[in-house]
């Protein structure tokens, strides 16, 4: 009968850490969640493989691809670190068209959504990133140093404290530079 509780507590025990991990990171429960996540916003709106690998590339600078705490509340958030400023401007220029295939597509009214909505949700962290990129007048770079480039100027900004080394350290820690 003791080891029988004791056996109990330890399942207790790892199932909630393995809750609080998840909490943790995004809302992720694994890394294969980013993969699917962005195969499907993709196939939604387009920009085939170039546009995955700036969308995974872009989660390993932001979040090391969900693995990275993050300890702020008042700044970028979700899997993809979206700020306020960028959410909001998303949901302003974001033309109605791009909208109405979101909702045809994931059944999220963009008009609905609240930033805070990201910081648990990667789907919609890696919907609204998409989107920011679609606002973009420059196509996306088909070589990993050019995205890099790309994310520095169109997503991060200047004000922001990335760098391209940075994007390139974090693809190559993830394994996501052939």
């Amino acid at each position: 009968m003791k080891n029988n509780i004791i056996i109990a507590a330890a399942v207790i025990t790892a199932a909630t850490l393995y809750y609080k991990r998840s909490i943790l990171y995004y809302g992720l429960i694994s890394q294969n969640d980013i993969y699917k996540a962005v195969d499907r916003v993709v196939e939604c709106l387009g920009g085939g493989a170039a546009a995955k690998m700036l969308l995974l590339e872009t989660s390993a600078a932001e979040t090391d691809m969900g693995d990275a705490h993050d300890l702020t509340w008042n700044t970028g958030i979700g899997l993809m670190q979206f700020d306020k400023i960028g959410f909001d401007d998303v949901k302003i220029r974001t033309s109605q068209a791009k909208k109405q295939k979101v909702k045809e597509c994931f059944g999220v009214d963009i008009d609905k959504v609240i930033h805070t909505d990201l910081r648990w949700s990667p789907l919609l962290s890696v919907i609204f990133a998409r989107l920011k990129y679609l606002l973009v007048p420059n196509a996306i770079p088909n070589t990993i140093g050019g995205r890099a480039e790309y994310w520095k100027r169109w997503y991060n900004s200047s004000l922001g404290k990335g760098t391209p080394e940075h994007y390139l350290a974090m693809a190559q820690k993830n394994n996501l530079i052939a």
